[in-house]
């Protein structure tokens, strides 16, 4: 009986995770798609020409480059926008579990954002903006 009810809780919270992943997917145009590493290295190489203060990530999505750019320029405020409840929520866990003091996590759309604000704006694989 309570093996059945957990199956059901567990059963419950996968279909509200993906619900819950699709419906943002659609309405944002993009998934959460993790930056590929060869990308994340190359991004973190060039970004060591001029440092950062304040960096964007612009649809932080699971965090990759923001967790990235956080440990490699540990002066420098990482702000994640994601609009994404999932993603949002594991971010925020990331940031208390790992303990990035630099990485402040948005839940919000970064079209209300003023970039001018940040030295460094990154967003991947988003083909609205161009």
């Amino acid at each position: 009986m309570i093996s059945n009810a957990i199956t059901l809780i567990l059963l419950a919270i996968i279909t509200f995770i993906f619900i819950s992943l699709l419906i943002r997917s659609i309405t944002n145009g993009i998934t959460p798609t993790p930056t590929h590493p060869n990308v994340k290295k190359e991004v973190v190489r060039q970004v060591h020409a001029s440092p950062p203060f304040t960096v964007a990530d612009f649809g932080a999505g699971w965090g990759t480059m923001a967790f990235a750019f956080a440990k490699e320029f540990k002066s420098a405020k990482v702000y994640a926008y994601e609009t994404s409840l999932i993603p949002f929520l594991y971010m925020k866990g990331m940031v208390r579990l790992r303990g990035y003091s630099n990485v402040i996590v948005i839940k919000k759309d970064f079209f209300t954002a003023s970039p001018e604000q940040f030295d460094l704006i990154y967003c991947y694989l988003f083909t609205r903006l161009c």
